[in-house]
């Protein structure tokens, strides 16, 4: 055992009163056997005596005596490193010198961790852990650093590789980290974060940090406040529309940040821009921008473009802080989320209109002439009640209604005026009900005293009304109503009717500005009752003094969408009186604009004979997409086929692995399966972030490559909410006994106030069996031999 503290003991502890039996049984036994013996008595004691020494150190070599050398060893406490290695560290609100909180995080490590380093003996080990949307250790750089560091200067502690990770869980790195000690003592757990995470603080992982005497030390990372972040979160427009026409982009935007909803948040700077298809610099052409006010950020924000020339566009998206606003004290957190892509093809054709009409009313009397006169419109109109020698007028004039699918199928919008439904066969009127549920077609209802709406109560078409009781509806009773457009209008890119010489006051408010103010009441408007839920509200009518968010407020224009169409309905037929001192140019511009707007629905469907088709094409991870097949040539498909497979896949090819999905026919009643026409359907859950192209994998479909893009938004992308949570932090610190730390005080790890060492003292006693022992050995082998020479001298052996 060498030198030092060393002691005997014996394995098996024996009692005092123990040992004084065993003494005086030994005692009696080496008595009673020399007590009769021949011999002298000091002879016969001595033999009594080897005796009883022998007994002796048999029990006590029997007790197991063990030599004990007292020592003792340190197991070191655990400093557990957590860095935050979420795409969130990219942002720039560090300042001019290291802008990101990367590079803030790097030249802090950099310049002070030798520091820290120093500090640390024996007794504590560091253990270096990254995290984002899992936990994963951080390499070791070696003894120069990784290429990274090196090459802006920095020598590291540890190699800590790019910050990529799309999410941040807090909670769950803080247990893993814990988990991962293995049940080592833990000086603490030193979060270096910005905070920003999908993950709340919850009671129950205080309480299990708790439990195990941990503490959280936060090294908060990026600006407590000062920085904003505008993000384009949706853009909405048309696949496809008519050269001339005015194309409405809807823009979401969210601004967050440090005063973002406050009365002096700086304005916000919203465009359009046409990128030409190329990444030229300098070949983009701004389409249309508006510079808007926080209140008016909040909401939806409308943007639109005219192109006149066909084929396909890129346009983009891009919002940001106006050029005044930023500054020292205010700066964008985040300008990968400023951009967001749109196609949209410009189809140059005439529109196509077919225009019904019962009577020569005044509205029939200008409707028709403006739609002669406009030349993006090919219009073909029917009157009713004309004698066998009128010559119906229009662009393509026509003596009868269309007969058959292909002759419906020559027009993209329907405008029905005040017109039996007793015209119309069952046959047209289920066929035009087709057209504009399967087709995109758009149907225009002009109100009328005969027969729109309550003469279609019953048909087919009254599917397509907005109302929930055509037959109820009744003309309004007294007094004159002005219409005013809804913010829905202006959204739209309808009814802007403009005011450009000045003579109409222009009302106020902003989905009011394209409406111009004293246009001529009107004397005849139906109250259309109830609406349908889909029904949505383009233009109400005010009695004088009435306010436009009053209950009683009239709709006067309103829309739904029926399937792949629309259908707009116009509860007056008095437009005409807007003429008075302007002559046309109001009412043109009301009929042309809600045409256009009818008319972009039928060029929107494609006419391929199979369309793979999605219900959104950017959803959020978690999110529901319903995928649609449309086979309109029942000839491709086997007649015996149910189910059509649909491959999901993350890469262009479709090669890379994905998702199976199986689209089941939709079944149809036997009036609807008579075009020849199949579908099928079926809906997908979103699981995982990232750009997907849906494809159709059946055999007898794969060779026309029939596919579709989708993107998913991963549900806590670090960089849709870049803002840096030090709150989140603090509440963990605290709820913990832990402390905050700045980023430029990592020396305070080396604080015992801070950080206490909590490295156990564990016994680690040396011992050795002395039964074993050569010593022992040649005690006892001593001991008989003595015995037995004297019992030889005594002639006793």
């Amino acid at each position: 055992l060498g030198a030092g503290d060393v002691s005997l003991r014996l394995a098996v502890d024996v009692p005092a009163w123990g040992w004084a039996l065993i003494a005086l049984g030994i005692g009696a036994f080496v008595v009673g056997v020399y007590r009769r013996l021949m011999g002298g008595r000091a002879w016969r004691l001595g033999l009594a005596a080897a005796r009883g020494l022998v007994l002796g150190l048999v029990v006590v070599l029997l007790c197991g005596p063990e030599a004990v050398r007292r020592e003792e060893r340190v197991e070191p406490d655990v400093l557990v490193m957590l860095v935050d290695r979420s795409a969130s560290l990219a942002v720039e609100d560090m300042g001019e010198t290291t802008p990101s909180r990367e590079s803030a995080l790097r030249a802090a490590l950099s310049a002070q961790w030798p520091e820290v380093a120093a500090g640390l003996d024996e007794t504590r080990e560091v253990r270096w852990l990254g995290f984002g949307e899992r936990v994963f250790g951080l390499g070791d750089p070696g003894h120069r650093g990784d290429p990274e560091d090196r090459e802006h200067g920095f020598g590291l502690p540890v190699a800590l590789g790019e910050a990529d990770q799309l999410g941040t869980r807090l909670r769950t790195a803080v247990e893993e980290a814990v988990r991962r000690t293995a049940g080592r003592p833990v000086a603490g757990v030193v979060v270096v974060s910005d905070g920003r995470s999908g993950e709340e603080v919850s009671s129950g992982l205080v309480a299990r940090l708790g439990q195990s005497a941990v503490r959280v030390l936060a090294v908060p990372l990026g600006a407590a406040d000062g920085g904003l972040d505008v993000a384009v979160t949706r853009v909405d427009g048309p696949r496809r529309a008519f050269a001339g026409d005015v194309v409405p982009v809807s823009v979401g935007l969210e601004v967050r940040g440090a005063g973002a909803g406050g009365a002096t948040a700086p304005e916000v700077v919203v465009r359009l821009v046409d990128t030409k298809g190329t990444d030229e610099p300098g070949d983009d052409a701004v389409l249309d921008e508006r510079t808007l006010s926080a209140e008016q950020s909040r909401g939806p924000v409308r943007l639109e473009a005219t192109e006149v020339e066909a084929g396909p566009r890129e346009w983009v998206v891009e919002a940001g802080l106006a050029a005044e606003a930023t500054g020292p004290t205010v700066s964008e957190l985040n300008a990968s989320n400023n951009r967001a892509a749109l196609s949209v093809e410009v189809v140059d054709r005439p529109i196509r209109v077919l225009y019904v009409e019962g009577t020569p009313r005044w509205e029939y009397r200008y409707l028709k002439n403006l739609l002669v006169r406009e030349a993006s419109i090919d219009s073909s109109i029917l009157l009713l009640s004309a004698d066998a020698n009128f010559a119906q007028e229009g662009d393509t004039p026509i003596t009868r209604l269309p007969a058959d699918a292909e002759e419906w199928a020559r027009y993209d919008v329907v405008i029905l005026g005040d017109v039996p439904a007793a015209y119309f066969g069952d046959e047209q009127v289920e066929l035009l009900r087709e057209r504009v549920s399967r087709a995109g077609v758009g149907m225009l209802w002009l109100a009328g005293p005969g027969f729109v709406p309550g003469g279609w109560a019953g048909t087919r078409l009254a599917d397509v009304l907005p109302m929930v009781e055509p037959g109820a509806v009744a003309a309004m009773e007294g007094g004159f109503v002005t219409v005013e457009p809804t913010g829905l209008a202006e959204a739209l890119a309808v009814l802007q009717l403009g005011d450009e010489d000045g003579r109409f006051a222009e009302a106020s408010g902003p989905e009011m500005s394209r409406w111009p103010a004293g246009l001529g009441a009107l004397r005849w408007v139906q109250d259309v009752g109830v609406l349908k839920p889909t029904a949505e509200v383009l233009a109400v009518g005010l009695a004088e003094g009435q306010a436009r968010e009053s209950a009683g407020a009239l709709p006067v224009v309103t829309r739904m969408r029926y399937g792949a169409g629309q259908s707009v309905y116009v509860a007056t037929d008095e437009t005409w009186r807007w003429r008075r001192g302007v002559g046309e140019r109001f009412p043109e511009r009301f009929y042309v604009q809600l045409v256009r707007m009818l008319g972009r629905g039928a060029v929107a469907v494609d006419d391929a004979r199979v369309r793979l088709e999605a219900s959104s094409r950017r959803v959020n991870e978690g999110g529901s997409v319903v995928l649609d097949l449309v086979v309109a040539d029942a000839g491709l498909l086997p007649a015996g086929v149910a189910d059509v497979p649909v491959r999901l896949a993350a890469d262009a090819s479709g090669s890379g692995g994905g998702v199976e999905l199986l689209l089941r026919e939709v079944k149809r009643d036997a009036a609807e399966a008579d075009d020849g026409e199949r579908r099928f359907s079926a809906v997908w859950t979103a699981d995982r972030p990232g750009e997907f192209v849906a494809r159709v994998t059946h055999p007898a479909l794969s060779a026309l490559d029939v596919q579709t893009q989708i993107e998913i938004a991963a549900a806590d992308d670090e960089l849709r909410n870049p803002e840096a949570d030090h709150a989140k932090l603090m509440q963990l610190a605290e709820a913990t006994g832990g402390a905050v730390i700045p980023l430029d005080a990592l020396a305070t790890l080396n604080d015992p106030q801070v950080v206490p060492s909590v490295a156990r003292r564990i016994a680690d006693d040396r011992t050795e069996s002395v039964a074993h022992s050569p010593l022992a050995f040649a005690l006892l082998i001593g001991l008989l031999a003595l015995e037995w020479s004297a019992r030889r001298a005594m002639r006793l052996a």
